[in-house]
């Protein structure tokens, strides 16, 4: 019975860092990367994702929840697809990263207007 105690705080434990070692940091200059590509996809993903796709890039883009934030799919579509963009996504460790290719993008830019930035 004591066993089958320690096991499971062991896994509360576990699944608690897990998680937070998930969790997304507010971006800076000094964890964000930047990337520029041709826009080939913009589309909605699960709890109001806006997703964008590269033309000869495997990642996924995503601006978390970017419906709620305001943002329009058919405008962002009808202006920037098959554009080229500059994405500055939030680069932070956890235990998945080498499994999942999605970034949690801090800041979507054109070349001269900003059309989304969460960077202070």
């Amino acid at each position: 019975m004591i066993k089958l105690a320690i096991s499971l705080i062991g896994l509360l434990v576990g699944g608690v860092f897990l998680l937070s070692s998930m969790k997304v940091p507010a971006p800076t200059k000094d964890n964000t990367v930047t990337v520029n590509g041709k826009v080939e996809k913009i589309y909605e993903a699960s709890e109001d994702d806006v997703v964008f796709i590269l033309e000869n890039d495997e990642r996924i883009y995503y601006i978390n929840r970017g419906l709620e934030k305001g943002l329009n799919l058919l405008e962002l579509r009808n202006k920037h697809l098959g554009k080229t963009l500059t994405l500055t996504y939030i680069d932070h460790s956890h235990l998945f990263k080498p499994f999942v290719d999605n970034r949690h993008l801090a800041e979507v830019k054109t070349d001269i207007s900003i059309i989304y930035s969460e960077m202070k």
